[in-house]
């Protein structure tokens, strides 16, 4: 005796024909077995049977439609008995019969393909009998109609064919087991049929034929066999039937979708029949013809695997599937009108190789006055000696236009442009993006663009796949590796420094292209030493240019050869000295003080004229009757407010060429970069207001990243910007430390007392007067905390109490005696340099002084550099802040943080300079819980505008009403 898994066929009283999976009792030499229970999935593992994965499937299906499941599934509020007494026909045929016939048809799929028993039940009985057993067939069958016509007679039949053989269905006995898809039990075999339900069927199981009177012949022609034809393998006698698959296109109705959104209407057209993708999904469509009394249907038949390579086609251009027919682009945006520009825009893009591909585009009528065709730019680019011509045409179809007539739509992002036939075409995105700075730099010459060499970048930008020779120069002008010893100043009485050469070469190479630089190193690093090396060059070129032409007896040439270098008062001894020491040769004038030349023409027997900027601002009529070959301005930050008096003079100066040095080309704002730019290369960033609409206002105050990298491209060659980090082996080790001081008890109380009083006061300005009119209320409260926050006594004299920050600072410069090193102090405020010299005084320490009241400022730097005694240094911000070297100190100070870290940058540089041979230390000292604190965070902020466009980090970022908060928090 053993156990064996069948499936049993049964009939169920109300849920019909069942498949059922039974363990049965096998014994020897029976011919029946005992039905032993129906397989569930909770009591499997209780018989000693290995069950294969498709038994323990069938036994899962099968309890899907069990009466517990069925129950649970379909009844509300009743037990099992009543529910399946009860339950209408209704129900019964419309939602649990197809749910249960689905799962019965998995079964039969499984079971065409396994070797397990099944048996035919009667419903009273629990035996099976050998001879109850039927099979499933094992390949589905397909419908083939036979159709007979003659002599206005037409008949047809229809069989089953597995592809070789064919099942008759006359007089043979048969149960319906399932409707959709359709299985049935004849005989003993059980056969599933594709694509036919059992109302088509039914009939001939009981005729052969059926017959159709010859009055309604033509009709049934046209629509039923017409039918089975598109739909069923057909066997025709009496008419003929003619299958192809005709030359076939892919229409793109261009429509909006169900939703109002741009899409496009898939259509699959063979010769004159379409096919609407995912909604016909009939394979073919049949066309009925009468020719000479004989009937003729003429299959049209899809070809799915070209459709849907035509698909995916679409899919790679970006298209995605919607809904029913419909195609789209993934939009990211809500708005209708910015979808239909994106979507008519890939239409513009793409129109081409739609075609190429069998694409027909059809414009629905709500689209249909906008332009559809291809789109593209043609471009011609010629380089002159000093500008570029760019000739740019839009080609269309049909139409050629100069891209400069869209002058007006690129710079006011207008994206719709009228045709001269009435059509809108719409402009793509990525031509306003591409091209907006071809329109603000250049100028017209009739239908070509003209732009200035310093706009290289712009031609790279407009036009990456044209090489231009100059822009990639000009590019390549801050990445020298090493310099030709036959391209150095020969009578140069100095050795460069290897960062110092290429410094050098950068100059030169703008030189000869006649463009203009910003030498930006950071103080210390030897700007004035490159510049002379530059102009000795330039004397050295011209008297080989005077040589060659006496040579040749060619013009001597009459270029002129005298270079104006403006700077402040300060600086005028250092560069006397440092001419004298590196190109004594040289022809120099001192043009300033009481006993200057009143003739200004006498300046051009130079070869370098100095002056200052107060100078030059005062007596610019005179000097602008000169032409020099380079005017170079020192410490250019100077003229960085455009509305000054002294940058409007220096504009007036005549030049060959010109170049700015400056550590700090940005202090404040980008105005201060644009007003040197303007000064090197003029326009070079365009207008003043044209400039702070294009790029000032979304950097500083919109954080537009992308206008920042556009900036900082286009100026990249013309600012040349080391830092010290990046020439280290030439300098020593700078280290840098805050000390925090915490305030006395009385220090903090009469900080906050005034700190709450000027916050109200300054909240309620700001309130009533706005913040810019409240500006000067703000600094001035700003500066009182300040003073507080170093000690009371600045801003009260009767102050009786101590100050934390004073204690700190004393008794550290006390250590630095101690331990014979000098100090440089700092401080914003004379009155701070004042008290710190009373605590230096009363403790018989010397000191040097240096504030805008010292009037030997040279015999002052002395002393301290060479005298051991003098070992501290008391300077106030604005008077020591350039111009001075005093490499003897290895200690500085910085008593109050100052607004501009680039003024603080410049004390600490007045240690840390090249030819230091020792460590710089850099003590800042702030008073906690104080503004200073703040400030610090300021200073921070305003550190990344000069950074971005100098050393390419961070993006800028500027203080105003919503920091006061903060400061007075």
């Amino acid at each position: 005796m053993s156990f064996e898994f069948v499936m049993v066929l049964s009939s169920h009283r109300r849920l019909g024909e069942l498949l059922l999976p039974y363990i049965i009792e096998r014994k020897n030499n029976q011919s029946y077995f005992q039905l032993i229970e129906i397989l569930t999935p909770d009591n499997l593992a209780s018989y000693p049977i290995d069950f294969t994965p498709a038994q323990q499937q069938l036994v899962r299906l099968t309890h899907e439609y069990s009466e517990r499941t069925i129950h649970k599934l379909f009844c509300k509020g009743q037990n099992l008995k009543t529910f399946f007494d009860t339950v209408d026909n209704q129900t019964l045929e419309t939602l649990i019969r197809p749910y249960c016939e689905k799962r019965i048809i998995k079964c039969l799929q499984i079971l065409q393909n396994e070797s397990i028993k099944i048996y035919r039940k009667e419903k009273k009985y629990q035996i099976v009998h050998s001879e109850e057993e039927v099979i499933v067939y094992p390949v589905t069958l397909q419908p083939v109609f036979n159709f007979f016509l003659s002599a206005g007679e037409f008949k047809y039949s229809l069989s089953l064919s597995d592809g070789n053989a064919v099942i008759k269905l006359f007089n043979r006995p048969f149960t319906i087991l399932t409707d959709q898809p359709l299985s049935v039990l004849i005989d003993r075999t059980i056969y599933l049929i594709d694509e036919i339900d059992s109302k088509k069927i039914l009939p001939f199981f009981t005729k052969d034929y059926i017959v159709v009177p010859e009055k309604n012949v033509k009709k049934y022609l046209s629509t039923f066999v017409q039918n089975t034809i598109a739909k069923y393998p057909v066997n025709a006698y009496g008419f003929d039937i003619i299958s192809e698959t005709p030359e076939s296109i892919v229409q793109l109705y261009f429509e909006p979708d169900l939703s109002g959104q741009p899409a496009f209407r898939v259509v699959f057209k063979y010769d004159n029949v379409q096919f609407r993708y995912d909604i016909d999904t009939h394979t073919s469509q049949v066309q009925m013809q009468e020719r000479e009394g004989r009937f003729v249907f003429t299959k049209i038949i899809r070809n799915p695997d070209w459709e849907k390579n035509q698909v995916d086609y679409l899919k790679s251009l970006g298209l995605k599937h919607a809904q029913g027919s419909f195609f789209k682009l993934v939009f990211a945006t809500d708005d209708v009108a910015e979808m239909f520009y994106e979507t008519l825009g890939w239409l513009n893009q793409h129109a081409s190789v739609l075609r190429e591909k069998h694409f027909e585009v059809v414009i629905g009528r709500d689209y249909e006055k906008y332009y559809t065709g291809q789109l593209e730019l043609q471009t011609q680019v010629a380089e002159e000696m000093d500008w570029f011509d760019i000739r740019t045409k839009v080609v269309l179809e049909g139409y050629s236009i100069p891209f400069i007539r869209l002058k007006r739509n690129i710079l006011n992002n207008i994206r719709e442009y009228a045709l001269p036939d009435g059509r809108i075409v719409i402009l793509p995105a990525y031509w306003f993006a591409r091209y907006r700075e071809l329109f603000l730099f250049s100028t017209g010459e009739k239908e070509n663009f003209r732009l200035r060499k310093c706009h290289a970048k712009v031609v790279q930008w407009c036009h990456p796949e044209i090489i231009v020779n100059f822009a990639e120069r000009l590019e390549g002008l801050t990445h020298f590796s090493a310099v030709s010893a036959d391209l150095l100043p020969a009578t140069l009485q100095a050795e460069l420094r290897p960062y110092q050469k290429l410094g050098y070469l950068w100059m030169y190479q703008l030189q000869k292209n006649h463009l203009g630089g910003c030498l930006a190193d950071d103080m210390g690093l030897g700007k004035t030493i490159q510049t002379i090396a530059l102009l000795v060059k330039t004397k050295e070129e011209t008297l080989q240019a005077i040589a060659n032409a006496a040579e040749y007896s060619e013009g001597i040439p009459t270029n002129s050869v005298t270079s104006l270098i403006v700077m402040p008062v300060s600086l005028l001894h250092n560069w006397e000295n440092e001419f004298s020491r590196f190109a004594p040769h040289l022809k120099l004038i001192k043009y300033f003080g009481s006993q200057r030349t009143r003739n200004v023409l006498e300046l051009m027997q130079a070869d370098v004229v100095l002056t200052s900027y107060g100078i030059v601002r005062n007596e610019i009529e005179q000097l602008s009757t000169l032409s020099f070959k380079y005017v170079i301005l020192d410490e250019s930050q100077v003229i960085k407010n455009p509305e000054s008096k002294i940058y409007k003079a220096i504009l007036q100066l005549n030049a060959e060429h010109r170049l700015v040095l400056t550590g700090t080309p940005i202090e404040n704002s980008l105005t201060d970069l644009w007003a040197q730019l303007n000064f090197l290369n003029r326009n070079m960033l365009l207008s003043l207001q044209a400039f702070k609409e294009e790029y000032v206002l979304p950097i500083e105050r919109h954080h537009d990243t992308g206008k920042e990298e556009k900036l900082r491209q286009l100026i990249q060659p013309f600012i040349l910007r080391r830092r010290k980090e990046d020439v280290l082996q030439d300098l020593p080790t700078l280290s840098e430390q805050i000390v925090y001081c915490d305030m006395t008890e009385e220090q903090m109380e009469f900080y906050e007392q005034e700190k709450s009083a000027v916050r109200n006061e300054i909240m309620l300005s700001i309130e009533q007067k706005g913040y810019q009119k409240s500006s000067i209320m703000i600094l001035k409260a700003l500066n009182r905390l300040r003073l507080i926050s170093n000690h009371p006594l600045l801003v009260d004299p009767s102050y009786s109490g101590g100050s934390g920050k004073y204690e700190e600072i004393t008794r550290s410069i006390e250590n630095v005696i101690a331990e014979n090193h000098k100090v440089l102090v700092f401080s914003s405020y004379v009155k701070h340099i004042n008290l710190i010299i009373q605590h230096l005084e009363a403790n018989g320490y010397a000191y040097a002084l240096l504030t805008g009241a010292t009037t030997d400022r040279q015999e002052v730097v002395k002393r301290f550099q060479t005298d051991p005694a003098t070992k501290v240094f008391l300077i106030s911000l604005k008077a020591g802040g350039t111009g001075l070297n005093l490499t003897a100190a290895d200690y500085v100070f910085l008593l109050d943080p100052w607004w501009n870290p680039a003024a603080e940058n410049q004390a600490i540089s007045r240690a840390h300079r090249i030819g230091q041979d020792k460590k710089v230390f850099v003590y800042r000292f702030i008073s906690t819980q104080s503004i200073e604190e703040k400030i610090i965070t300021l200073q921070q902020k305003k550190q990344t505008i000069f950074n971005t466009f100098v050393n390419n980090t961070n993006p800028f970022q500027m203080f105003g009403p919503a920091d006061m908060d903060e400061l007075f928090g």
